[in-house]
């Protein structure tokens, strides 16, 4: 999923969204999304368990390599 967040927040340049006082990477936020409601969906289908832990390294990846997408970008600048 961190590559996933890599790839996307480079696609958006690393776009960026506040929310209130707090600066969110676009492509993060998309990410997580998409992950949370596949994990979550998991739940629902036969076969398949929702799992914390891995919900939580999920959201790990996605945030560092989100962040290293908006240094890679902030240095092309």
């Amino acid at each position: 999923m961190g590559g996933f967040s890599l790839l996307l927040n480079l696609a958006l340049t690393a776009r960026k969204f506040r929310l209130g006082k707090i600066n969110y990477l676009l492509g993060s936020l998309i990410a997580l999304v998409a992950v949370t409601a596949e994990e979550v969906s998991q739940i629902f289908v036969t076969g398949r368990t929702f799992d914390r832990i891995d919900l939580i390294f999920d959201f790990s990846g996605i945030f560092v390599f989100g962040e290293l997408a908006g240094f890679i970008c902030r240095g092309k600048t």
